[in-house]
């Protein structure tokens, strides 16, 4: 190969190992994910015990051993409802209970909330279902930019008692499927501790979100709507 084919050959070489880095900067799909251990509901109504098991499997008491559900729901009593559920996540595990109902208008700032406490390294259990269930949602799915932007939270990692399993749904679905109002009014959460932070380090996402001209979510359920920022 004569110097000149050499030389052309190792230019192409470099184009395309800067082209492979860049698309690697700007493409990087990451999940954080916390490992909460999958636990299935025993009864019909007990998904909140279920739920605030998984929540003291990750954070217990230290020294304490992991309540029974049938111990959980003798100290929350009645079906599960975010009230109930925050007693337990304050009795049961390291966290105090924030039980938060979202507004309409709000549900934007509840998800980013929910991203901001994974953020940080506690769940949250969100009332899905127009409000009749109780999941652990416990990660989120993103695609980091090489553009000193914060990443895009694209989609929900989630433990759902019914059937002890693990799932993943987009932001899309997350918000038009899942994470549906109770009665058309509200959107309960029940948060650890540091929600004010969690509240706080949403809104700032999605203030950034507005000012790089993102619109959230739009307005056509049938779409899967852009990520949020957090």
């Amino acid at each position: 190969m004569n110097n000149k084919k050499k030389y052309l050959a190792a230019s192409l070489m470099v184009l395309l190992t800067v082209v492979s880095n860049s698309c690697f900067l700007f493409t990087r799909v990451k999940n954080k994910i916390l490992p909460i251990t999958r636990i299935q509901q025993i009864y019909n109504g007990w998904c909140g015990a279920a739920c605030i098991q998984m929540w003291a499997d990750f954070r217990g008491i230290e020294g304490v051993p992991l309540p029974e559900q049938a111990t959980i729901v003798e100290v929350i009593g009645g079906p599960s409802d975010a009230a109930r559920i925050a007693v337990g996540v304050s009795t049961f595990t390291k966290d105090q209970g924030y039980p938060i109902y979202y507004t309409s208008g709000k549900q934007n700032q509840a998800i980013s909330a929910q991203v901001a406490s994974i953020y940080n390294g506690v769940p949250n259990i969100p009332m899905v279902k127009f409000g009749y269930h109780a999941v652990v949602m416990k990660g989120y799915r993103w695609t980091e930019y090489g553009d000193d932007l914060r990443p895009l939270a694209e989609g929900i990692h989630f433990n759902d008692p019914l059937d002890g399993s693990s799932n993943y749904t987009s932001v899309g679905d997350w918000k038009y499927i899942w994470f549906t109002s109770l009665d058309g009014i509200y959107w309960p959460i029940v948060f650890g501790s540091g929600y004010y932070d969690y509240q706080s380090q949403g809104d700032d996402g999605l203030r950034e979100f507005h000012r790089r001209g993102g619109s959230m979510y739009g307005d056509d359920p049938d779409e899967d709507p852009p990520p949020i920022r957090v």
